[in-house]
């Protein structure tokens, strides 16, 4: 689950900013905010009520494919490079992690790739928490007027910072000793094998008595 929070993510709805910042965005000093992220931003539309042409409200299209921040005059200051770097680096080691999770439902994993594991987890709680520095970028600087909110974005990286450490805590502490797998022995052969021995030994048994009567007989 923590993983699948920060795959969800599209790129430009990690934070919802106002103030100039969204005047550069827009080239418009109209519109109220604008959903940003580390890849693009969307820009909201003013829409209508159905049958209501004199009450309308400024909402995001979420159909509506991101726009590249390439054609704006936004200074990628070295907070958000390395927020883009720490989120990368959260769903390297969250894969990884994830991938081993998984293996070690239906195989033998060892107590130094748990730990290993775990060591993981830990990490991309880290990263994740350490991507949250792109709220000190110069787009949300708030000495300029400017204010970022926690978006879905966002609050999904709060999610899974949480999940994974909680599981790499629970990894820390709990070892999975491994199980001995049931299988079944067919002891049909033996039981065919035995039979045959006994028989025959039977039957030397009843030939060495036939003749010792015999002799007997001609004595």
């Amino acid at each position: 689950m923590a993983w699948i929070s920060t795959l969800v993510q599209d790129g430009c709805d990690f934070a919802e900013v106002s103030g100039p910042s969204v005047e550069i965005l827009t080239g418009s000093d109209v519109v109220p905010f604008a959903e940003v992220g580390r890849a693009g931003y969307r820009v909201p539309g003013y829409y209508y009520e159905p049958g209501n042409e004199d009450d309308g409200k400024w909402a995001i299209v979420y159909t509506d494919i991101c726009s590249s921040y390439g054609t704006v005059a936004i200074d990628e200051d070295w907070q958000w490079k390395f927020s883009r770097v720490a989120h990368f680096i959260t769903q390297t080691l969250g894969g990884s992690a994830s991938l081993f999770l998984w293996c070690s439902a239906f195989t033998v994993v060892s107590r130094g790739l748990w730990r290993f594991t775990a060591y993981e987890m830990l990490g991309s709680s880290i990263f994740t928490l350490a991507g949250f520095a792109w709220f000190n970028t110069g787009m949300c600087d708030q000495s300029a007027g400017n204010i970022c909110a926690l978006h879905f974005g966002s609050k999904a990286d709060m999610v899974a910072a949480s999940l994974w450490l909680v599981a790499s805590v629970m990894a820390f502490l709990k070892y999975p000793l491994p199980r001995p797998m049931p299988f079944v022995v067919d002891h049909r052969e033996d039981v065919e094998t035995h039979g045959m021995i006994t028989s025959g030994s039977g039957s030397r048994m009843t030939s060495g008595r036939t003749s010792a009567t015999g002799s007997e007989r001609w004595t």
